[in-house]
C-alpha cells in the first residue's frame, strides 16, 4: 500500500503515452461517468491550445491523478481525476494543494471547479483544500472557487 505522504508529487504534461494510461482509467464506471473519455482530439486540444494546461501527476513511478486547467482572463477552471485505484487515500487534496502552490500562476486571481452535485467526495475534497462552495451554476453544477492573491500584486 502506498502512503500518500511518502513522495513528492511531480506534474508532467500529458502526452501520447500518458493518454493511453488515462484511457485505461476509464474502465472504472465512476470515473467514466464523471469525466469525458480522453481521445486524440482532446490530447490535441490540451497540448496545442493557448491557455490550456493538462498534467498527469506522479508519485514516484505511479500516476496518481490527472489535472487540467483552462484559463480565461484571470480565472483558471480546474478538472481533476484521481487514479481510481487510489481513491480515498488523500491524493485529491494533496494534488490540489500542490497544484495551487506550484502551478497557479501570478496572472490568476481565481480557480474554479464545476462539480456534479451528487459527487460528494469531490465537493468534500475541494472544500478541504480551501475552495468555497458558491451557488449552483446555470447547468446545475456545484461551483467551487478558490481566491488567489491578486494578479500582479
Amino acid at each position: 500500500m502506498i502512503d500518500s505522504r511518502t513522495f513528492e508529487l511531480c506534474f508532467k504534461p500529458i502526452d501520447k503515452q500518458t493518454l493511453e494510461l488515462l484511457i485505461g482509467w476509464h474502465h472504472d464506471a465512476e470515473l467514466h461517468r464523471r469525466v469525458d473519455f480522453p481521445t486524440e482530439e482532446w490530447l490535441g486540444y490540451v497540448t496545442d491550445t493557448a491557455g490550456v494546461f493538462a498534467y498527469t501527476v506522479w508519485e514516484g513511478a505511479i500516476c496518481v491523478a490527472q489535472v487540467q486547467m483552462d484559463v480565461e482572463d484571470a480565472t483558471g477552471s480546474i478538472l481533476m481525476a484521481v487514479n481510481p485505484a487510489l481513491r480515498g487515500r488523500g491524493y485529491c487534496k494533496r494534488v490540489l494543494e500542490a497544484f495551487i502552490h506550484h502551478h497557479a500562476t501570478e496572472c490568476l486571481t481565481t480557480l474554479v471547479a464545476y462539480i456534479e452535485p451528487d459527487n460528494e467526495a469531490s465537493i468534500r475534497c475541494f472544500a478541504s483544500a480551501g475552495f468555497l462552495t458558491q451557488p449552483t451554476d446555470a447547468d446545475g453544477f456545484t461551483l467551487m472557487t478558490y481566491q488567489l492573491s491578486k494578479a500582479g500584486s
